[in-house]
């Protein structure tokens, strides 16, 4: 999390918790060390868990291959409520960390544990659901993506340069280096870009940087287009494939001027993103779903090309639809 609280992704001053606005406390927070070291006590490695969820061997597995191994430095100690009537114990929170310990340590009896005293088994289950359904915001995948390039991952670094060269910025955080990509850039989600990379590559799986800049530029040209926003990724995905299939369409191909022209009258009303979709509605059949938007604009230009033959292709030929009816993947093969 960032060092001072954000409303839209600009920061407030610091000390600035006015919009928190916290009226009511249900329990006070520890506020010292020493008061949070009386939360933590050795229980039985085999404290049972109240009702929580299966622990599957494929997630601890994932946790474990996701370092190369158990590492202690993230390692979090479970979460118990006790009963403050009976003096029952119940795991709520961290039964992957508790199984993660006794894997570690397989003749350990005991393992820290952080004990919060509850009036009944039902506040147990209340702190079950708060804590892992609203009580967290999940990190998300920009968010992975700008700290493994920090952390100087290999992959991470190919793309961030990708994305350099292409104009797109991936945003974590309005912090120094919270950035990755061209800082200045258009702003892009990862899912986004990751469809975007998929239909820019060429025959060996190397994103064509030009082409992505070509449909960034394209895109920032349109009447709705907002600077200070995220690029509308499907219409991105589609002119990236468009780019790749059709050179002839691409600026600075035999048509690429009339296209962006084209594209541009389409765009003026609706924002590219609604334009895509409502065209995309009619080519469902025959076409890889990340092709369809593709497809959908293609159409357009042949219904066009019906009352302005001299168009496009010209001398009566209608622009083929055949080459998005295969995937990227497909045509590498």
């Amino acid at each position: 999390m960032s060092n001072r609280i954000t409303i839209k992704g600009a920061p407030l001053s610091a000390g600035d918790y006015e919009e928190l606005n916290i009226d009511h406390v249900l329990s006070g927070a520890p506020q010292t060390a020493q008061e949070m070291a009386q939360r933590l006590e050795d229980l039985s490695v085999d404290t049972p868990s109240l009702v929580n969820r299966d622990t599957e061997i494929k997630n601890l597995l994932k946790l474990v291959k996701s370092r190369g191994g158990f590492d202690g430095c993230i390692w979090q100690a479970p979460r118990a409520g006790r009963v403050k009537g009976t003096g029952e114990c119940y795991i709520f929170d961290g039964d992957h960390s508790r199984h993660l310990f006794k894997a570690m340590y397989p003749t350990a009896l005991t393992m820290p544990m952080e004990v919060i005293h509850v009036d009944s088994k039902e506040e147990i289950h209340k702190l079950f659901v708060q804590v892992n359904k609203s009580g967290k915001n999940a990190i998300t995948s920009e968010q992975v993506f700008v700290h493994m390039v920090l952390a100087k991952d290999k992959t991470a670094l190919k793309y961030d340069a990708v994305c350099k060269k292409a104009g797109l910025a991936i945003y974590c955080s309005h912090e120094a280096s919270g950035t990755a990509g061209d800082a200045s850039g258009v702003k892009i989600k990862m899912g986004h870009l990751s469809a975007a990379l998929a239909a820019a590559s060429d025959m060996r799986g190397e994103p064509d940087t030009e082409i992505l800049s070509e449909a960034r530029e394209l895109l920032m040209q349109t009447n709705t287009f907002k600077p200070d926003g995220y690029m509308p990724g499907w219409i991105y995905q589609s002119l990236c494939v468009i780019f790749s299939e059709y050179s002839e369409l691409r600026p600075t191909g035999e048509n690429g001027e009339e296209f962006k022209n084209w594209f541009l009258r389409k765009t003026f009303d609706d924002s590219a993103e609604e334009w895509g979709l409502s065209v995309k509605k009619d080519c469902t059949g025959g076409f890889p779903v990340t092709n369809r938007m593709a497809a959908g604009i293609i159409s357009e230009i042949r219904r066009y090309q019906k009352t302005h033959p001299d168009s496009f292709a010209g001398k009566n030929k209608l622009v083929s639809l055949t080459p998005l009816r295969k995937t990227r993947k497909q045509k590498r093969k």
